[in-house]
């Protein structure tokens, strides 16, 4: 037999085991075919694990299972391993009923059966047909799936630019929504009518719509804010064939030196699952205010929290069999929590979701409820949630606009405000002559609050999207118009609103820079941006205690300060 010893790397604080393997109490039908994976002591050499690791090694025959118990990591190299094993092959169980409880998941439950044992020491399943994944096996092919909306087409023109400057001959573009005027691409993608032309953004149906038209076995569904690695295909090479779901840790750079990255909306977990999320019956929108109570919280990529793991949405690698036996919850749409409900779902039915750690991704657009301050809260590479934000948010970096919408569109919101609570826009006539700087935009803020009167029946939802310029989930909204019901009088409500989080925040981000971009797009500079990028990679590679990567800080610098080709917002294209 050839024995393959693993242990967990320390660093984690994951259980060791203590037993020691005996051979002798192995007892298969082949044992010249017979791999073992155990975590026993064992007197070959060992090899040390984390959620980045793969098996690596040939499969041809039977496998045994040894001390599986002790492992957080039974479904990541469950999945690998199976994935591999010809049909007909042994699955031998010594010490693992954590396996066996995989085995009777969805995904795999009608691709083995278990058999009479010779032994009560182990259990023994047969693989009886392939799995789903194998059908779709191979890295060629791609279908690049991208859910669309909005006016402005800054985004999606630098996301589909670096799709097609891979140069992958068999790849698609496949878009699904509202394309916006200056799009620079109509040619080269193919575009899916819009399935929610009013209300809410059907997200889920949209990416399902995608999956559907895809002509290609892998899938990178990825929102148009999310601008793909130049290394994109070196990157799922190494990572291998026979992916789950799986995702890239993602960033946006706070200043315009890429010298403050803060990690965005990539790969998370929940400490509580609410009952609405483990029933047989995928739940509803009326079950969102249960789903506020998650405790959510990024994920280090190292570890695995399996049954509570997700990946959030913005970005997506999968074959296109597994999104297909898995599609997402239509019942749900964009921010009602529907890419968590997915990767709970996934889990219940044996699947994994994990990172890639051989690349990153940058995300173009912000949101500042993903962060206080700066400040991430996320678990450790042992697993203890703690708070974090980089030291050179105080070095004095040139911040970057944290909004996407310009001081224009801005300005035309607050004026709505203005009518419908004031009466007339004078004041944002008047404020608005100069640059609307940070500070500046919280003072006319300030002065549009104390002077509104009338109907407050709408407020909530105007501050959201005419103050704010956010979307708010349910629970932000309720807590939110709770503190508008109580019993305070109309100064101490109005103070209320103008210590809003959300607000206070965009107010950090940018103080005394311009929170909306310049539309002319002005040129970044190349020496300053490489010089922050450095800095950013030897931050994320040795210090920062959320990320972790494959990658030598080289070949991160690389990375961060590859500079994608700059697209204004009349579409017009230059080189950075």
């Amino acid at each position: 037999m050839n024995v393959i010893a693993y242990r967990h790397k320390k660093k984690l604080g994951w259980p060791v085991c203590r037993e020691v393997y005996r051979p002798e109490l192995m007892n298969v039908a082949s044992p010249e075919r017979t791999t073992v994976f155990t975590f026993a002591r064992a007197s070959v050499p060992v090899q040390e694990l984390s959620a980045f690791d793969r098996v690596q090694q040939d499969i041809s025959g039977d496998v045994i299972c040894s001390f599986w118990e002790v492992t957080p990591l039974a479904a990541h190299l469950l999945w690998d391993i199976t994935h591999q094993m010809v049909v007909g092959a042994r699955l031998y169980l010594h010490m693992s009923e954590n396996v066996a409880d995989l085995l009777n998941r969805h995904y795999y439950r009608d691709a083995f059966y278990e058999e009479a044992s010779t032994t009560d020491k182990m259990r023994v399943f047969v693989k009886s047909k392939c799995l789903p994944v194998e059908q779709d096996r191979g890295l060629n092919g791609w279908s690049f799936c991208i859910p669309t909306g909005g006016t402005d087409p800054s985004f999606l023109n630098q996301c589909v630019g670096r799709i097609l400057s891979f140069g992958l001959e068999d790849a698609e573009v496949i878009l699904c929504g509202t394309v916006p005027e200056g799009f620079l691409y109509p040619e080269q993608v193919r575009v899916l009518a819009e399935p929610s032309p009013e209300g809410a953004v059907h997200i889920t149906r949209k990416k399902n719509l995608l999956v559907q038209a895809a002509s290609y076995p892998n899938l990178c569904i990825l929102h148009d804010r999310v601008l793909l690695p130049h290394d994109f295909m070196q990157a799922v090479t190494r990572f291998g064939d026979d992916y789950p779901f799986t995702g890239f840790q993602s960033f946006w750079f706070a200043d315009t030196w890429r010298a403050v990255p803060r990690r965005y909306s990539d790969f998370g977990f929940a400490s509580f699952l609410p009952f609405a999320l483990l029933r047989k019956k995928r739940p509803g929108r009326e079950h969102l205010a249960d789903f506020g109570r998650m405790n959510l919280a990024a994920q280090h990529p190292e570890r695995t929290s399996f049954g509570r793991d997700y990946l959030t949405g913005s970005l997506y690698l999968s074959k296109r069999i597994l999104w297909q036996y898995l599609p997402q919850n239509e019942s749900l749409y964009w921010n009602e929590y529907e890419d968590i409900e997915h990767g709970i779902r996934a889990g219940m039915a044996g699947i994994p979701s994990r990172i890639n750690p051989y690349a990153l991704t940058e995300s173009q657009g912000y949101r500042s409820i993903l962060h206080r301050f700066g400040i991430l809260s996320g678990a450790n590479v042992r697993g203890k949630i703690v708070e974090e934000r980089a030291p050179m948010e105080w070095w004095g970096f040139p911040r970057r606009p944290s909004f996407t919408l310009t001081q224009q569109e801005a300005k035309q919101r607050l004026t709505l405000f203005a009518r419908r609570y004031v009466g007339d826009d004078a004041l944002v006539k008047r404020m608005c002559r100069q640059s609307l700087r940070g500070y500046r935009r919280y003072q006319l803020i300030c002065q549009l609050l104390w002077q509104a009167q009338g109907d407050m029946g709408s407020l909530v939802k105007d501050w959201n999207q005419w103050i704010l310029c956010e979307a708010a989930t349910e629970s932000e909204q309720q807590s939110l118009q709770g503190g508008l019901d109580t019993l305070l009088t109309n100064y101490e409500k109005k103070l209320f609103l103008l210590r809003h989080p959300t607000l206070i925040i965009q107010l950090y981000n940018n103080f005394f820079s311009m929170p909306f971009p310049d539309i002319s797009g002005g040129n970044p500079q190349r020496r300053r941006q490489c010089i922050g990028a450095l800095i950013s990679a030897v931050w994320l590679k040795f210090f920062c205690r959320h990320t972790a990567f494959r990658l030598t800080v080289k070949e991160l610098w690389r990375m961060i300060q590859t500079l994608p080709e700059e697209v204004n917002r009349e579409g017009n294209r230059r080189k950075a």
